[in-house]
Protein backbone atom coordinates (compact mmCIF):
# COMPACT_ATOMS: atom_id res chain seq x y z
CA UNK A 1 0.00 0.00 0.00
CA UNK A 2 2.86 2.14 -0.38
CA UNK A 3 2.12 3.54 -3.65
CA UNK A 4 -1.63 4.39 -2.93
CA UNK A 5 -3.02 7.45 -3.17
CA UNK A 6 -4.81 9.47 -0.50
CA UNK A 7 -6.99 12.52 -1.18
CA UNK A 8 -8.26 14.91 1.88
CA UNK A 9 -11.19 17.06 1.20
CA UNK A 10 -11.24 20.02 4.03
CA UNK A 11 -11.36 23.56 4.21
CA UNK A 12 -9.08 23.45 7.43
CA UNK A 13 -5.19 23.90 6.88
CA UNK A 14 -4.96 22.73 10.27
CA UNK A 15 -6.35 19.29 9.59
CA UNK A 16 -4.32 19.29 6.45
CA UNK A 17 -1.20 19.43 8.44
CA UNK A 18 -2.36 16.63 10.51
CA UNK A 19 -3.03 14.13 7.82
CA UNK A 20 -0.17 15.44 5.83
CA UNK A 21 2.30 15.14 8.99
CA UNK A 22 0.69 11.37 9.51
CA UNK A 23 0.29 10.05 6.45
CA UNK A 24 3.33 11.10 3.86
CA UNK A 25 5.63 8.54 4.67
CA UNK A 26 3.30 5.82 3.90
CA UNK A 27 1.16 6.94 1.11
CA UNK A 28 0.51 9.33 -1.39
CA UNK A 29 -0.83 12.84 -0.22
CA UNK A 30 -3.21 15.24 -2.07
CA UNK A 31 -5.26 18.22 -0.57
CA UNK A 32 -8.08 20.27 -1.73
CA UNK A 33 -10.35 22.40 -0.04
CA UNK A 34 -13.70 22.20 -1.66
CA UNK A 35 -16.13 19.11 -2.98
CA UNK A 36 -15.57 20.52 -6.79
CA UNK A 37 -11.84 20.05 -6.52
CA UNK A 38 -12.24 17.07 -5.24
CA UNK A 39 -13.98 15.85 -7.85
CA UNK A 40 -12.15 17.33 -10.07
CA UNK A 41 -8.53 15.67 -9.11
CA UNK A 42 -10.36 12.01 -9.03
CA UNK A 43 -11.58 12.80 -12.78
CA UNK A 44 -8.17 13.53 -13.96
CA UNK A 45 -5.61 11.58 -11.69
CA UNK A 46 -8.10 9.43 -9.26
CA UNK A 47 -7.28 8.28 -5.83
CA UNK A 48 -6.95 5.14 -3.36
CA UNK A 49 -8.86 6.56 -0.82
CA UNK A 50 -10.93 9.95 0.00
CA UNK A 51 -10.75 11.30 3.57
CA UNK A 52 -13.69 14.17 3.54
CA UNK A 53 -15.10 16.36 5.89
CA UNK A 54 -18.89 16.52 6.60
CA UNK A 55 -18.55 20.52 6.27
CA UNK A 56 -17.04 21.66 2.62
CA UNK A 57 -17.42 25.30 1.75
CA UNK A 58 -19.25 24.56 -1.54
CA UNK A 59 -21.55 21.47 -0.42
CA UNK A 60 -22.27 18.50 2.54
CA UNK A 61 -19.67 16.18 2.52
CA UNK A 62 -22.27 13.04 2.21
CA UNK A 63 -23.60 15.22 -0.99
CA UNK A 64 -20.16 14.61 -2.31
CA UNK A 65 -20.08 10.89 -0.94
CA UNK A 66 -23.21 10.56 -3.00
CA UNK A 67 -21.61 11.79 -6.22
CA UNK A 68 -18.79 9.78 -5.95
CA UNK A 69 -20.60 6.64 -5.37
CA UNK A 70 -22.20 6.77 -8.69
CA UNK A 71 -19.41 7.91 -10.26
CA UNK A 72 -17.89 4.74 -12.33
CA UNK A 73 -14.38 6.04 -11.71
CA UNK A 74 -15.09 6.36 -7.91
CA UNK A 75 -17.98 4.18 -6.92
CA UNK A 76 -15.41 1.31 -5.11
CA UNK A 77 -12.78 3.81 -4.07
CA UNK A 78 -12.84 4.02 -0.10
CA UNK A 79 -14.08 6.99 1.24
CA UNK A 80 -13.68 7.84 5.16
CA UNK A 81 -16.00 10.75 6.50
CA UNK A 82 -14.42 13.07 8.86
CA UNK A 83 -17.09 14.68 11.46
CA UNK A 84 -16.84 17.01 13.96
CA UNK A 85 -19.82 15.48 16.15
CA UNK A 86 -19.92 12.03 17.45
CA UNK A 87 -23.78 11.80 16.02
CA UNK A 88 -24.72 8.18 15.47
CA UNK A 89 -28.00 9.49 13.39
CA UNK A 90 -25.38 11.17 11.11
CA UNK A 91 -22.58 8.23 10.89
CA UNK A 92 -25.62 6.39 9.69
CA UNK A 93 -27.10 8.28 7.18
CA UNK A 94 -23.20 8.46 5.95
CA UNK A 95 -22.77 5.00 5.91
CA UNK A 96 -25.62 4.28 4.07
CA UNK A 97 -24.43 7.17 1.11
CA UNK A 98 -21.51 4.79 0.91
CA UNK A 99 -18.83 6.08 3.28
CA UNK A 100 -16.39 3.02 5.11
CA UNK A 101 -15.66 4.76 7.73
CA UNK A 102 -15.56 7.62 10.55
CA UNK A 103 -13.32 9.49 12.28
CA UNK A 104 -13.58 12.42 14.56
CA UNK A 105 -12.07 15.84 15.03
CA UNK A 106 -9.89 16.30 16.19
CA UNK A 107 -7.67 13.68 14.75
CA UNK A 108 -6.23 11.44 16.34
CA UNK A 109 -2.87 10.20 14.13
CA UNK A 110 -2.94 6.69 15.64
CA UNK A 111 -6.67 6.45 14.94
CA UNK A 112 -5.91 7.93 11.43
CA UNK A 113 -3.08 5.63 10.33
CA UNK A 114 -4.92 2.58 11.69
CA UNK A 115 -8.12 3.29 9.78
CA UNK A 116 -6.63 4.93 6.80
CA UNK A 117 -4.55 1.27 7.06
CA UNK A 118 -7.78 -1.12 7.40
CA UNK A 119 -9.88 0.43 4.64
CA UNK A 120 -7.45 0.46 1.70
CA UNK A 121 -6.69 -3.39 3.20
CA UNK A 122 -10.04 -4.14 2.83
CA UNK A 123 -10.18 -2.48 -0.44
CA UNK A 124 -7.32 -4.18 -1.57
CA UNK A 125 -8.63 -7.60 -0.48
CA UNK A 126 -11.78 -6.82 -2.20
CA UNK A 127 -10.22 -5.94 -5.59
CA UNK A 128 -8.34 -9.18 -5.68
CA UNK A 129 -11.45 -10.91 -4.80
CA UNK A 130 -13.39 -9.09 -7.91
CA UNK A 131 -10.00 -9.99 -10.24
CA UNK A 132 -10.20 -13.40 -9.26
CA UNK A 133 -13.56 -13.81 -9.54
CA UNK A 134 -13.76 -11.77 -13.04
CA UNK A 135 -10.82 -14.01 -14.15
CA UNK A 136 -12.72 -17.34 -12.93
CA UNK A 137 -15.81 -16.12 -14.93
CA UNK A 138 -13.64 -15.40 -17.89
CA UNK A 139 -12.15 -18.61 -18.01
CA UNK A 140 -15.39 -20.65 -17.41
CA UNK A 141 -16.56 -18.55 -20.43
CA UNK A 142 -13.60 -19.57 -22.17
CA UNK A 143 -14.25 -23.00 -21.11
CA UNK A 144 -17.65 -23.02 -22.39
CA UNK A 145 -16.42 -21.59 -25.69
CA UNK A 146 -14.19 -24.27 -26.24
CA UNK A 147 -16.55 -26.70 -25.45
CA UNK A 148 -19.05 -25.63 -28.04
CA UNK A 149 -16.34 -25.08 -30.15
CA UNK A 150 -15.29 -29.20 -29.97
CA UNK A 151 -18.82 -29.93 -30.17
CA UNK A 152 -19.21 -28.46 -33.86
CA UNK A 153 -15.81 -30.28 -35.00
CA UNK A 154 -17.74 -33.21 -33.44
CA UNK A 155 -20.18 -32.77 -35.78
CA UNK A 156 -18.46 -32.10 -38.50
CA UNK A 157 -16.65 -35.53 -38.18
CA UNK A 158 -19.86 -36.95 -37.76
CA UNK A 159 -20.65 -35.96 -40.79
CA UNK A 160 -18.22 -36.04 -43.15
CA UNK A 161 -16.24 -39.75 -42.14
CA UNK A 162 -19.09 -41.14 -44.83
CA UNK A 163 -18.08 -38.05 -47.56
CA UNK A 164 -17.49 -39.03 -50.70
CA UNK A 165 -17.43 -36.11 -52.98
CA UNK A 166 -14.85 -33.82 -52.13
CA UNK A 167 -17.27 -30.59 -53.10
CA UNK A 168 -19.35 -31.29 -50.45
CA UNK A 169 -16.67 -31.72 -48.07
CA UNK A 170 -15.58 -28.30 -49.19
CA UNK A 171 -18.94 -26.80 -48.73
CA UNK A 172 -18.83 -28.62 -45.02
CA UNK A 173 -15.53 -26.93 -43.94
CA UNK A 174 -16.44 -23.36 -44.64
CA UNK A 175 -20.22 -23.58 -43.16
CA UNK A 176 -18.12 -25.36 -40.04
CA UNK A 177 -15.81 -22.32 -39.89
CA UNK A 178 -18.34 -19.93 -40.47
CA UNK A 179 -19.76 -21.27 -37.15
CA UNK A 180 -16.89 -19.92 -35.61
CA UNK A 181 -17.19 -16.17 -37.06
CA UNK A 182 -14.66 -17.17 -39.44
CA UNK A 183 -14.23 -16.28 -43.03
CA UNK A 184 -12.44 -19.04 -45.08
CA UNK A 185 -11.38 -20.28 -48.34
CA UNK A 186 -10.61 -23.83 -49.03
CA UNK A 187 -7.93 -25.81 -51.36
CA UNK A 188 -8.71 -29.65 -51.49
CA UNK A 189 -6.38 -32.13 -53.75
CA UNK A 190 -8.49 -34.93 -55.02
CA UNK A 191 -6.95 -37.64 -57.16
CA UNK A 192 -7.75 -36.29 -59.93
CA UNK A 193 -8.69 -32.33 -59.39
CA UNK A 194 -7.87 -29.83 -57.18
CA UNK A 195 -10.66 -27.96 -56.01
CA UNK A 196 -10.74 -24.40 -54.65
CA UNK A 197 -13.55 -22.89 -53.24
CA UNK A 198 -14.46 -20.21 -51.12
CA UNK A 199 -18.69 -19.83 -50.71
CA UNK A 200 -18.72 -21.67 -54.23
CA UNK A 201 -16.37 -23.60 -56.54
CA UNK A 202 -13.75 -21.72 -57.93
CA UNK A 203 -12.04 -23.63 -60.18
CA UNK A 204 -11.16 -20.52 -62.86
CA UNK A 205 -10.26 -18.72 -60.11
CA UNK A 206 -6.88 -18.18 -61.32
CA UNK A 207 -5.91 -15.94 -57.83
CA UNK A 208 -7.35 -17.96 -55.27
CA UNK A 209 -5.84 -21.18 -56.94
CA UNK A 210 -2.59 -19.38 -56.62
CA UNK A 211 -2.73 -17.96 -53.09
CA UNK A 212 -3.63 -21.44 -52.27
CA UNK A 213 -1.04 -23.36 -53.84
CA UNK A 214 1.46 -20.66 -52.84
CA UNK A 215 0.34 -21.64 -49.22
CA UNK A 216 0.79 -25.50 -49.53
CA UNK A 217 4.80 -24.47 -49.89
CA UNK A 218 4.63 -22.59 -45.89
CA UNK A 219 4.46 -24.63 -42.83
CA UNK A 220 1.23 -26.25 -41.30
CA UNK A 221 0.77 -22.84 -39.92
CA UNK A 222 1.72 -19.88 -41.64
CA UNK A 223 0.37 -16.42 -40.50
CA UNK A 224 0.02 -12.93 -42.63
CA UNK A 225 -1.42 -10.20 -40.07
CA UNK A 226 -5.08 -11.47 -39.78
CA UNK A 227 -4.75 -13.83 -42.31
CA UNK A 228 -3.42 -17.48 -41.60
CA UNK A 229 -3.17 -20.30 -43.33
CA UNK A 230 -3.55 -24.02 -42.38
CA UNK A 231 -1.72 -27.09 -44.04
CA UNK A 232 -2.27 -30.70 -44.39
CA UNK A 233 -0.86 -33.03 -47.06
CA UNK A 234 -4.68 -33.10 -49.02
CA UNK A 235 -6.23 -29.82 -47.85
CA UNK A 236 -4.98 -26.32 -47.06
CA UNK A 237 -7.58 -23.73 -45.33
CA UNK A 238 -7.68 -19.95 -45.44
CA UNK A 239 -8.57 -18.08 -42.74
CA UNK A 240 -8.98 -14.64 -43.18
CA UNK A 241 -10.06 -12.76 -40.40
CA UNK A 242 -8.14 -14.16 -37.59
CA UNK A 243 -8.44 -11.94 -34.47
CA UNK A 244 -4.79 -11.89 -34.04
CA UNK A 245 -5.15 -8.46 -31.94
CA UNK A 246 -6.78 -11.04 -28.93
CA UNK A 247 -3.76 -13.64 -28.53
CA UNK A 248 -6.33 -15.56 -26.00
CA UNK A 249 -8.80 -16.13 -28.79
CA UNK A 250 -6.47 -16.15 -31.32
CA UNK A 251 -4.97 -19.28 -30.02
CA UNK A 252 -8.02 -20.92 -28.97
CA UNK A 253 -9.01 -20.65 -32.58
CA UNK A 254 -5.63 -22.34 -33.99
CA UNK A 255 -5.91 -24.87 -31.72
CA UNK A 256 -9.78 -25.50 -32.85
CA UNK A 257 -8.83 -25.52 -36.63
CA UNK A 258 -5.61 -27.82 -36.06
CA UNK A 259 -8.53 -30.04 -35.55
CA UNK A 260 -10.79 -29.28 -38.30
CA UNK A 261 -7.84 -29.64 -40.59
CA UNK A 262 -6.82 -33.22 -39.09
CA UNK A 263 -10.13 -34.17 -39.71
CA UNK A 264 -10.67 -32.43 -42.97
CA UNK A 265 -7.40 -34.04 -44.16
CA UNK A 266 -8.51 -37.68 -42.80
CA UNK A 267 -11.16 -37.64 -44.89
CA UNK A 268 -9.73 -36.40 -47.57
CA UNK A 269 -7.72 -39.45 -47.80
CA UNK A 270 -10.48 -41.53 -46.97
CA UNK A 271 -12.07 -40.00 -50.48
CA UNK A 272 -9.03 -40.38 -52.17
CA UNK A 273 -8.58 -44.03 -51.13
CA UNK A 274 -12.00 -45.23 -52.56
CA UNK A 275 -10.91 -43.22 -55.92
CA UNK A 276 -8.14 -45.20 -55.97
CA UNK A 277 -10.02 -48.28 -54.72
CA UNK A 278 -12.23 -47.59 -57.52
CA UNK A 279 -10.04 -46.83 -60.56
CA UNK A 280 -8.39 -50.61 -59.11
CA UNK A 281 -11.77 -52.10 -59.72
CA UNK A 282 -12.46 -50.99 -63.14
CA UNK A 283 -9.36 -51.85 -64.12
CA UNK A 284 -9.30 -55.24 -63.05
CA UNK A 285 -13.04 -55.79 -64.37
CA UNK A 286 -12.19 -54.72 -67.71
CA UNK A 287 -9.56 -56.92 -67.78
CA UNK A 288 -11.44 -59.39 -66.47
CA UNK A 289 -14.05 -59.33 -69.21
CA UNK A 290 -11.38 -58.96 -71.79
CA UNK A 291 -10.53 -62.43 -70.97
CA UNK A 292 -13.88 -63.56 -70.92
CA UNK A 293 -14.85 -61.97 -74.08
CA UNK A 294 -12.03 -63.35 -76.08
CA UNK A 295 -12.51 -66.76 -74.92
CA UNK A 296 -16.25 -66.46 -75.77
CA UNK A 297 -14.43 -65.14 -79.35
CA UNK A 298 -13.55 -68.71 -79.83
CA UNK A 299 -16.91 -70.63 -79.35
CA UNK A 300 -17.41 -69.82 -83.05
CA UNK A 301 -15.14 -71.52 -84.64
CA UNK A 302 -15.28 -74.53 -81.80
CA UNK A 303 -18.70 -74.47 -83.03
CA UNK A 304 -17.86 -74.82 -86.76
CA UNK A 305 -15.58 -77.23 -86.07
CA UNK A 306 -18.26 -79.59 -84.54
CA UNK A 307 -20.71 -78.54 -87.18
CA UNK A 308 -18.31 -79.96 -89.84
CA UNK A 309 -16.92 -83.07 -87.47
CA UNK A 310 -20.54 -83.83 -87.42
CA UNK A 311 -21.51 -83.16 -90.97
CA UNK A 312 -18.59 -85.64 -92.02
CA UNK A 313 -19.97 -88.52 -89.35
CA UNK A 314 -23.42 -88.35 -90.73
CA UNK A 315 -21.65 -88.26 -94.39
CA UNK A 316 -19.54 -91.53 -93.35
CA UNK A 317 -22.63 -92.79 -91.90
CA UNK A 318 -24.93 -92.87 -94.95
CA UNK A 319 -21.90 -94.19 -96.83
CA UNK A 320 -21.63 -97.10 -94.88
CA UNK A 321 -25.32 -97.25 -95.08
CA UNK A 322 -25.76 -97.52 -98.92
CA UNK A 323 -22.97 -100.52 -98.92
CA UNK A 324 -24.47 -102.69 -96.18
CA UNK A 325 -28.56 -102.06 -96.90
CA UNK A 326 -28.35 -104.87 -99.85
CA UNK A 327 -27.61 -107.22 -97.51
CA UNK A 328 -30.13 -106.00 -94.76
CA UNK A 329 -32.51 -107.58 -97.16
CA UNK A 330 -35.29 -104.25 -96.40
CA UNK A 331 -38.22 -103.31 -98.19
CA UNK A 332 -37.75 -100.14 -100.50
CA UNK A 333 -39.72 -98.23 -98.24
CA UNK A 334 -37.77 -99.08 -95.27
CA UNK A 335 -34.55 -97.98 -96.96
CA UNK A 336 -36.31 -94.76 -98.38
CA UNK A 337 -37.41 -93.95 -94.34
CA UNK A 338 -33.63 -94.47 -93.55
CA UNK A 339 -31.92 -92.47 -95.77
CA UNK A 340 -34.90 -89.67 -95.00
CA UNK A 341 -33.60 -89.80 -91.33
CA UNK A 342 -30.07 -89.29 -92.40
CA UNK A 343 -30.55 -86.60 -94.56
CA UNK A 344 -32.63 -84.86 -92.04
CA UNK A 345 -30.15 -84.95 -89.37
CA UNK A 346 -27.41 -83.52 -92.41
CA UNK A 347 -29.75 -80.63 -92.88
CA UNK A 348 -29.99 -80.23 -88.87
CA UNK A 349 -25.97 -80.28 -88.37
CA UNK A 350 -25.62 -77.88 -91.62
CA UNK A 351 -28.27 -75.47 -90.29
CA UNK A 352 -25.80 -74.73 -87.58
CA UNK A 353 -23.55 -72.82 -89.54
CA UNK A 354 -25.77 -70.19 -89.27
CA UNK A 355 -26.35 -70.22 -85.87
CA UNK A 356 -21.65 -69.38 -86.19
CA UNK A 357 -22.52 -65.97 -87.12
CA UNK A 358 -25.82 -65.44 -84.89
CA UNK A 359 -23.29 -66.03 -81.94
CA UNK A 360 -20.19 -64.63 -83.22
CA UNK A 361 -22.67 -60.92 -83.21
CA UNK A 362 -24.18 -61.53 -79.95
CA UNK A 363 -20.46 -61.82 -78.61
CA UNK A 364 -19.37 -58.66 -79.71
CA UNK A 365 -22.65 -56.94 -78.52
CA UNK A 366 -22.38 -58.38 -75.00
CA UNK A 367 -18.42 -57.25 -74.93
CA UNK A 368 -19.36 -53.82 -76.01
CA UNK A 369 -21.78 -53.62 -73.39
CA UNK A 370 -19.93 -54.92 -70.83
CA UNK A 371 -16.89 -52.51 -71.73
CA UNK A 372 -18.87 -49.81 -71.31
CA UNK A 373 -20.35 -50.69 -67.62
CA UNK A 374 -16.10 -51.68 -66.55
CA UNK A 375 -15.41 -47.72 -67.80
CA UNK A 376 -18.51 -46.02 -66.03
Amino acid sequence: MANSKVLLIDDDQMVHEVVKGALEEQYGIESVCTGEEGISVIKDRGADLALIDINLPDMKGFELCEKLRKNKRSSNMPIIMISATDDREEQLRGYELGADDFIPKPIDINELEVKVGQVLGRAKQINKIEASSKKAKTNAMAAMQASNEMGEIVRFMERSMSEQDPIALAQDIVMTTDRFGFDCSVQLHALDMVINFDGSVLPDDATVSKVMTFARTKGKIEGYKNRVFFNEEFVTILIKNMPEDDPETSGRARDTLCMLIDGSNSVMRAIRLRQELMAIRNSNTFQIIGKCVEELKHLPSHLGEVVRKSLGVVDNIQAELQGKLIGLDLTEEQEEEIFSIISQAHVTVDALKDTEVIIEEAIDSVYNNLKSIAQL
